[in-house]
């Protein structure tokens, strides 16, 4: 039997073997080569989980010289997707493993129409260059041998969505993702890399307003299958303490893992909305500040490097050029958040929803404190009634007046003690204005 990758941002156990294998792997807390540091973890556990950070150009450099090595071709079934449609699944086999001629138009439904479009980030090029790379590993493969993609997003077909509630009944993301890594790999007997972004896999979800344990990737796998999974979690920054951080990664290569346990990183807070109480947040019921390290959360780090180190990826604008595909993006916009996109936006390579000018009334009155409280508070809810974290959650949205940095970028920045995204009205009004309007709901 061979393994699958499971590319993921939480690690989720398997049975008794991986129980065993999960007390007696215990690496040196020093960087360590991906593949070598993969291959030991694969052959321990059924699911590799690394973490994606979304649109990063050596994360997917990374990933793509994984599964040519070898190795760990020898040792995995499957990659496990968050950024393919399971629509798609036949579509996607046909090409990846019987090699079928498929037009360029239609593999791209895979990524293309996934459940974030319009303003998901797989229509950066990098998730179709990653699934022609398994293509051409496959082609030098017998049948038997290929690797699988397996799509983990839900499976939607935006020809039948027509209204809100269509959308509304779609599965929840993170708990189709898991049902997905349980039924297509751990109850076949096989091995896979899972791909998916941070928050739908850490090890410890739960709501930073009440509390409360959550659904993620992470928990549906663990309560199939105790003890199947490793976490490596790409890593891009780490917020309010870079300046104290980066300094000390100074010497670690760019693409080496880092093991959390041993390792200065491993005791640092994990990354939290939940700190000390603003006057204003303090009406509002609150869980306790959290003492959970970034060891607790997930087994490694991946080190990609910031984005001023290494740009990501996004998309080029030429994608939405075509007036027949900007009119069906904007359909997409108006089911899922009431409004077309915004149409400056066309012009970048990141979407957005158009913002009510009712919207910027209302926050106008609020303090800048407020309206941060006010963000975290819907946001939160709003993943809650989900029964899904989903991206963001320890990520919410900020909205600042200004900031440093590269222009459309948001950054992470400290608010009274937690570490959160920041978003500049000044460099990315498009941004802040659908995180204005959807109480913080802006994805990572």
């Amino acid at each position: 039997m061979r393994v699958a990758l499971l590319l993921s941002c939480l690690v989720v156990p398997a049975g008794n073997t991986s129980r065993a294998a999960a007390q007696t792997f215990a690496p040196d807390p020093v960087p360590q080569d991906l593949v070598a540091f993969s291959q030991t973890a694969l052959q321990q556990y059924p699911l590799l989980a690394i973490g994606e950070v979304h649109n990063s150009r050596l994360q997917y450099a990374l990933l793509t010289d994984l599964i040519r090595a070898p190795r760990i071709r020898a040792l995995i079934d499957d990659v496990v997707v968050e950024f393919g449609n399971a629509f798609y699944q036949d579509r996607l086999d046909g090409f990846l493993l019987d090699l079928e001629d498929v037009p360029a138009a239609k593999l791209a439904q895979v990524w293309r129409d996934h459940s974030e479009s319009p303003t998901g980030p797989f229509e950066s090029p990098i998730y179709r260059d990653f699934v022609y790379s398994v293509r051409a590993v496959n082609e030098g493969l017998a049948r038997s041998e290929r690797i699988r993609i397996v799509a983990a997003d839900p499976p939607v077909n935006w020809d039948v969505i027509r209204t809100s509630a269509d959308f509304r009944a779609l599965p929840a993301r993170s708990q189709y993702m898991g049902e997905r890594v349980v039924s297509e790999v751990l109850q076949k007997n096989r091995r896979a890399i899972l791909i998916v972004g941070g928050a739908h896999l850490s090890r410890r979800a739960v709501s930073p307003i009440s509390g409360r344990s959550m659904v993620n990737v992470t928990s549906v796998v663990e309560q199939a299958r105790p003890g199947s999974v490793y976490v490596l979690s790409g890593v891009a920054g780490f917020g309010p303490r870079d300046a104290e951080v980066l300094p000390r990664m100074a010497d670690i290569p760019l693409g080496s893992v880092i093991p959390l346990r041993g390792h200065f990183l491993g005791d640092l807070p994990g990354p939290s909305v939940v700190g000390p109480a603003s006057p204003t947040a303090a009406r509002r019921p609150t869980a306790p500040a959290s003492s959970v390290t970034r060891k607790d959360l997930f087994d490694a780090y991946l080190w990609v490097g910031t984005p001023e180190m290494v740009p990501l990826v996004t998309a080029s604008p030429q994608q939405w050029a075509d007036d027949a595909r900007w009119a069906e993006l904007n359909r997409r916009s108006v089911i899922r958040f009431g409004v077309p996109l915004d149409p400056e936006t066309r012009k970048s390579g990141q979407l957005r929803p158009a913002a009510d000018q009712a919207d910027h009334d209302e926050l106008a009155a609020m303090s800048l404190q407020e309206r941060l409280d006010r963000e975290l508070t819907l946001q939160t809810r709003y993943r809650e009634a989900q029964g899904d974290p989903g991206q963001g959650l320890a990520r919410v949205a900020r909205v600042v007046e200004r900031r440093r940095g590269r222009p459309g970028h948001p950054v992470r920045s400290r608010l009274d003690d937690a570490e959160v995204w920041m978003i500049s009205r000044e460099a990315d009004p498009v941004a802040a204005a659908l995180a204005d309007r959807s109480g913080g709901y802006v994805q990572e």
